[in-house]
């Protein structure tokens, strides 16, 4: 393709290659390999001008065959794999050959595949032969064996990702100690807590509506009736199985409810200081800390209870109101606690649908 030696044939002909070369990519990844093959181009003309070839092909390529012979570093993503081993497409195909093949007997072909796996000569693949060779002898005992493995499938139980904050929480695990704890139980052959990342959802969908939360430098709130609502939800999902199965007993669609909360404030000195900048000098006073908060205290009606808090002292079901950097005083209490009456004033029944046909 290169007739003569000079930049416009060069570009010339790789223009004509490109095609070829970045066919059946995205547009993302034609413009990452196109780079590559452009700067490829670069070092050429460089090369090319240094050893002064006066156009010259031949003398060209004997000067830098070395350079001309190594390979160009393209990104690892442009390049397939080499297949580590067989694949277990190949490995379903042999199974079904040696299986059609073969007219011996089960028992015949358990003491074959056993002899077979203990030439490997591992303490591992010497256990698998001798149970091979065990369920060959005895069929009853193979029926026990196929049992007791189900049962102890069965009860290789994994935490759901609420159940995995619920630990985290209670243990004040850290992420670091968190996946430690998670990695030493995989090694242990139990895979009982999720992933961190399910984890950090799972908290996430404890809180309220983002539209319902404001912040600034002095303090942030949360809307007493979306506060309240997110709990009852929560709850509700929390117990969904055994209110449904309430339902169903009572023969009854409808069921009416009371969530009973406690609410109170509190403050605190001697905080850590950051130097946040406020407004102006003393407008924000890290010092001091005033939180508002509520804690769900139960769910029923007059003939059954659907949910009791089991920890109501426990810092874990208290749900911030509001939080502020202010010195706690008679008059800053007096102006929260009617602030949140007000509130209280304002709230309406909630309605929840447990199913199509439950509320």
């Amino acid at each position: 393709m290169l007739r003569k030696m000079d930049e416009g044939s060069l570009q010339e002909a790789l223009e004509a290659l490109a095609p070829f070369i970045v066919r059946n990519l995205s547009s993302e990844e034609s413009k990452d390999l196109r780079q590559v093959i452009q700067t490829w181009r670069s070092n050429f003309i460089r090369r090319f001008k240094a050893n002064k070839c006066s156009g010259i092909l031949k003398r060209f390529l004997a000067v830098e065959a070395v350079w001309l012979g190594t390979e160009v570093p393209i990104p690892a993503r442009f390049l397939k794999p080499a297949p580590t081993g067989e694949s277990a497409r190949a490995k379903r195909r042999r199974v079904c050959h040696v299986s059609s093949g073969q007219k011996e007997e089960p028992d015949i072909l358990l003491l074959g595949t056993a002899k077979t796996i203990a030439k490997v000569g591992t303490p591992r693949s010497a256990a698998r032969a001798k149970l091979l060779r065990q369920m060959a002898k005895d069929k009853e005992k193979a029926a026990t064996v196929l049992t007791m493995s189900t049962k102890w499938f069965k009860k290789q139980r994994s935490l759901s990702a609420r159940e995995g904050l619920q630990s985290l929480l209670e243990l004040d695990l850290t992420k670091a100690k968190y996946n430690t704890l998670r990695k030493i139980s995989r090694a242990a052959g139990h895979n009982l807590f999720p992933s961190y990342n399910r984890v950090v959802e799972a908290k996430k969908e404890c809180r309220p509506p983002a539209n319902a939360i404001q912040a600034n430098e002095k303090g942030a709130n949360v809307k007493l009736s979306s506060l309240l609502e997110h709990t009852c939800r929560r709850v509700v999902q929390h117990r969904r199985a055994e209110i449904v199965a309430n339902f169903h007993a009572d023969q009854t669609l409808t069921k009416e409810a009371t969530m009973i909360f406690s609410w109170g404030m509190d403050g605190a000195g001697n905080q850590a200081k950051y130097k946040q900048r406020g407004e102006k000098p003393g407008f924000v006073q890290e010092s001091h800390l005033f939180v508002i908060s509520v804690v769900p205290l139960q769910l029923g009606n007059e003939n059954d209870v659907y949910w009791q808090n089991p920890k109501p002292q426990s810092p874990l079901f208290c749900r911030p109101l509001k939080i502020l950097f202010e010195k706690e005083d008679k008059a800053l209490v007096l102006q929260e606690r009617e602030s949140v009456l007000q509130e209280i004033m304002k709230l309406r029944p909630l309605r929840i649908i447990i199913d199509e046909t439950l509320t």
